[in-house]
């Protein structure tokens, strides 16, 4: 992956104009081959690379796979100094469902900008708490009136239809 996206190797020309694409493409691969060592690969990229783009790719790439062993890591990695990053980091781990850390998730969430925000309520679908509903409706209450604020408004509500679902048949199975 690293000498095609790179360009050290016999790579695509395309890669060195679009670096972050070629990563995401790059790191999705690694996870199509599902193996345990790709599955290494992906942990040690997202416990140790200083580079948002590998590190957002190799999140997502563990959460698809659900791979339960990611969450200490991406957990640790929440503290990260951009919005970009936080936001995808809070989405891989709503799909994985992290439930003992909603505060962690929502307390991150409601220090992005609106456009990042977009990304991280996106992984609420997938935790299916509720509880997260009110914060992340006050959070869009306070944003100027806007196409924007509309859009993350009708994320939330979605939010808690999902959450309140899957809580009834949850409840209905237990």
């Amino acid at each position: 992956a690293r000498i095609v996206v790179d360009g050290t190797g016999p790579g695509l020309p395309e890669c060195r104009k679009e670096p972050r694409l070629c990563w995401n493409w790059a790191m999705r691969a690694v996870a199509d081959i599902g193996t345990p060592r790709a599955v290494g690969f992906l942990l040690s990229a997202a416990g140790s690379t200083s580079d948002a783009d590998r590190l957002i790719g190799a999140a997502g790439s563990l959460a698809s796979l659900h791979v339960r062993e990611a969450i200490p890591i991406l957990l640790a990695r929440l503290d990260s100094g951009e919005d970009r990053v936080r936001a995808r980091l809070v989405m891989s781990l709503g799909v994985l469902q992290v439930r003992g850390h909603t505060p962690e998730l929502v307390s991150t969430t409601l220090g992005l900008k609106p456009d990042e925000f977009y990304y991280a309520i996106h992984g609420f679908r997938f935790l299916g708490d509720p509880s997260v509903v009110p914060a992340l409706r006050k959070y869009v209450d306070a944003i100027p009136a806007s196409d924007m604020r509309k859009l993350l408004m009708a994320q939330v509500n979605d939010i808690g239809v999902v959450a309140n679902y899957q809580a009834g048949i949850e409840q209905k199975n237990g």
